[in-house]
């Protein structure tokens, strides 16, 4: 998820600070102020203020990396990491504001300015009414990132908290329509105390509990298991974190050959009005629409994950509660298959937490089945169907792939493919190699069933129900 930082430079000002305390704004802006990207304002308005002379208000355009940006001198605040907090009122304008986070950002001089964030979420439900925050600043993670638009890439690295520079509320472009909000005596203090929600997922929590190590219900398969007609093997295209190119380049070729694939969502921008109409024609056009969660958590130590959502960042209950709103979020558009949906395990990990539990159960109770990254084919008579093997597509040559679903035939096996960009976007698979896949499953059609993920579970789960 890319943020884009923009680097400013702050203007020479005689600015004195209170001992213990770093004020943000306190009706009148300390230093400079801007918002990103440049549709985002901020404005001081004496109607709507709670402490000061006037609050700011901050509006927020939708479907967008958004931010609005408070800073002041360069400031030394590492003697207050252990009990000092940020503290401020906010209010929303509807009182429905969602992912919404604070971010602090250190010195920009080295032109490296990292940032770490918290989300509001977790420490208050947004209202009209005014609302007190109070965030410990242990809160915050010495692990900082920023985004090099000169390397097109995020840059990794460790706070500095002796030279803390601004602030910021920042929204996710998960929404849809403009956001506004109101804050007023932003400021970092030594009070202590937190209004952090501590049961906030206590109820997926209670719903997912399972003690000591979590193993799969044994499999009732059937030795018995066939393919339907002539088909001697089965094969299913996914496509993961619906990229752009998966409408332009991938649902043309599937129709060109009269297939169809599965195609698994992740993040905000697929549900994005500039989007939402071509996914509805991948889904009308029988394609399958999966879940692959919201924020895709993997593993800290692959290096590009957003603070506070690697995999160990999650709980179960966490999990629990974003993969149920991303069904929910498809069904709400129409997605929802009579099957039940499809998941995709982010980087094929399929555990939460430092302590690495399992999810696998939230993952048992919500879909039919779910597709790891595992190499190999699966065996219908035996295949754990939360647990499904697949192969990567973009990293083989289109002989080897042919020559996987030759020896499936042979077994009776089932070859999962998944995809990322089709031709472009993120590990895109080369689109002539990916036509030329496509080619040769419609011209074997008669003994290869090239079905969506979820239609070749739901065969086996028929066949696991047959005495």
């Amino acid at each position: 998820m890319k943020k884009i930082f923009f680097i400013f430079v702050l203007m020479v000002a005689s600015f004195s600070l209170t001992a213990g305390e770093v004020i943000f704004f306190n009706g009148t802006f300390i230093e400079q102020a801007f918002g990103y990207p440049s549709t985002a304002k901020g404005e001081p308005v004496a109607a709507e203020r709670k402490v000061s002379d006037k609050a700011l208000r901050i509006s927020l355009p939708p479907a967008s990396w958004a931010g609005f940006v408070l800073a002041v001198p360069e400031t030394d605040i590492s003697g207050m990491r252990k009990n000092g907090t940020v503290d401020f009122w906010i209010k929303g304008n509807t009182g429905n504001e969602k992912n919404l986070s604070v971010m602090l950002i250190d010195s920009i001089e080295d032109k490296e300015p990292f940032h770490t964030q918290v989300f509001l979420s977790d420490y208050l439900t947004m209202s009209k009414e005014w609302q007190y925050v109070i965030i410990p600043l242990a809160d915050f993670l010495d692990d900082g990132f920023y985004w090099s638009m000169e390397k097109n890439a995020r840059v990794n690295g460790k706070m500095d908290w002796g030279k803390i520079q601004s602030l910021s509320f920042d929204i996710s472009p998960s929404e849809t329509t403009e956001t506004v909000i109101f804050v007023d005596g932003v400021k970092i203090s030594e009070q202590g105390g937190t209004t952090k929600i501590v049961d906030k997922y206590a109820e997926f929590e209670k719903k997912y509990a399972y003690e000591g190590e979590y193993k799969s219900p044994i499999i009732k398969g059937n030795k018995n298991f066939k393919w339907p007609k002539k088909i001697k093997a089965a094969v299913s295209l996914t496509h993961d974190d619906a990229y752009q190119s998966c409408i332009t380049n991938a649902l043309p070729l599937l129709e060109k050959y009269k297939l169809h694939g599965t195609f698994f969502m992740s993040g905000f921008n697929w549900y994005q009005p500039a989007n939402i109409e071509g996914w509805k024609e991948v889904f009308e056009a029988g394609n399958e629409i999966g879940n692959h969660t919201t924020y895709h958590p993997c593993d800290r130590a692959m290096g590009f994950m957003q603070n506070g959502f690697a995999s160990q960042d999650y709980t179960l209950g966490r999990i629990a509660a974003e993969i149920e709103s991303v069904s929910n979020e498809m069904g709400k558009y129409g997605f929802r298959p009579s099957r039940g949906y499809s998941f995709a395990y982010p980087c094929g990990q399929t555990t939460v937490g430092e302590n690495k539990k399992s999810y696998i159960p939230v993952i048992e109770k919500n879909f039919i089945a779910a597709r790891t990254v595992e190499y190999g084919t699966a065996d219908p008579k035996t295949v754990q169907l939360s647990q499904v093997p697949a192969y990567s597509g973009a990293e083989m040559t289109i002989e080897k792939m042919i020559g996987i679903i030759k020896e499936a035939e042979d077994t009776g096996g089932w070859v999962v493919l998944y995809f990322h960009g089709i031709g472009a976007d993120s590990m895109p698979v080369d689109i002539k190699k990916y036509e030329a896949l496509l080619k040769y499953l419609a011209d074997n059609k008669e003994t290869i069933w090239t079905g969506t993920f979820g239609e070749v579970a739901e065969q086996i789960v028929k066949s696991r129900g047959k005495k």
